[in-house]
């Protein structure tokens, strides 16, 4: 892969490329196309962890000395994230910080506790110096955000789908800089792609007459929402648009002050493509009325006032991504519980 597209990007626009999920192989090759940095979140551990000598190795050893399931798979999860830290290190020290992050999530079952997510973000911050800590875009998330801005760890809020949440993260970060004279890092998520699922699922069920052009342009359309919210209220946060499941939620929201991250494999896919700044161009009028009449949820995801804070963890999109969380660590205890019982046969 020739690599043009991420570093014209790059030479020619504001937008961050960072890799998502990736093997240790795989980032190397995105930092040479121009990737920033590298995001991880509790599935990852689930998807590479079969296929890795390594990562299944340090699983055994931790087995053999009887360590709980649960406290495995943190320990090989933070051992898996500081291998891309110390590939992203040296872009780190380079930048004066300003790039080679690498983004651990803590575990997904204490998503609902804030005391939790603090102590627990302390100790990941902890792991390396160029580590970014994930909370959820929720109140409980927010507490923790603010409580780590004092203490200078950078943050990404996540399981971020719609506009309401991107605002309260991003108030709450300013909020917690104001007061603690710090401004560590932060980022707060939109995920666009895995939000188009959603609304597809939802389109499907509903038998709504919606075609495949207008729900492929929801997300992206609320991230462009999003970041002019961002830019009109001149927050120091900065937005960061995720989920990819088509090269168009990167290459349709690139030319913004923003990051995005994509996988490996729909990186490879916009090798070709002409990077052309594109956050401005909103969905047709037409498409964008479409969705709003049919789909409640996508007025949630797209207008600042549709959702309180309360409503942020019964959001569809929210529930079911959180929920893949959880699901990552329950196949993985189940992994381990197959694993441990063949090294007793």
């Amino acid at each position: 892969m020739s690599g043009a597209y991420f570093s014209r990007v790059a030479q020619s626009t504001p937008t961050e490329f960072w890799i998502n999920n990736a093997t240790p192989a795989q980032a190397r090759q995105a930092m040479e196309l121009g990737a920033v940095g590298a995001t991880t979140n509790p599935t990852y551990l689930a998807k590479i962890a079969p296929d890795d000598e390594e990562l299944l190795a340090r699983l055994d050893g931790l087995l053999e000395r009887d360590v709980a399931p649960e406290a495995a798979i943190m320990e090989v999860y933070q051992g898996s994230v500081l291998r891309l830290a110390s590939i992203f290190r040296p872009l780190f020290e380079a930048s004066g910080g300003r790039h080679g992050l690498v983004a651990i999530q803590g575990n997904p079952r204490r998503n609902d506790d804030a005391e939790f997510m603090i102590r627990e973000g302390r100790a990941l911050a902890a792991l390396a110096e160029n580590i970014i800590v994930k909370v959820p875009a929720t109140p409980a998330g927010a507490a923790a955000m603010q409580a780590l801005v004092r203490e200078n760890i950078p943050t990404i809020a996540t399981l971020g789908f719609s506009v309401a949440q991107a605002v309260y993260m991003a108030e709450a970060y300013e909020r917690a800089r104001a007061a603690a004279g710090k401004s560590p890092r932060c980022y707060v998520t939109y995920i666009a792609g895995i939000l188009d699922e959603v609304l597809a699922a939802e389109a499907r069920e509903q038998h709504l007459p919606l075609d495949e052009a207008a729900l492929r342009a929801a997300g992206c359309e609320g991230t462009r929402i999003a970041y002019e919210e961002y830019r009109r209220r001149g927050f120091t946060a900065r937005l960061m648009g995720g989920g990819a499941r088509g090269p168009h939620h990167f290459s349709e929201l690139a030319g913004g002050d923003l990051a995005i991250t994509i996988g490996w494999n729909l990186a490879e896919a916009l090798q070709h493509e002409a990077p052309a700044p594109r956050i401005d161009r909103h969905a047709a009028a037409e498409t964008v009325a479409a969705l709003r009449a049919h789909l409640p949820d996508f007025v949630k995801a797209a207008d600042p006032d549709a959702l309180s804070p309360a409503e942020f963890t019964r959001f569809r999109p929210v529930r079911e991504f959180q929920a893949s969380f959880v699901k990552a660590f329950d196949d993985l205890e189940r992994f381990i519980a197959g694993r441990k019982t063949r090294q007793h046969v």
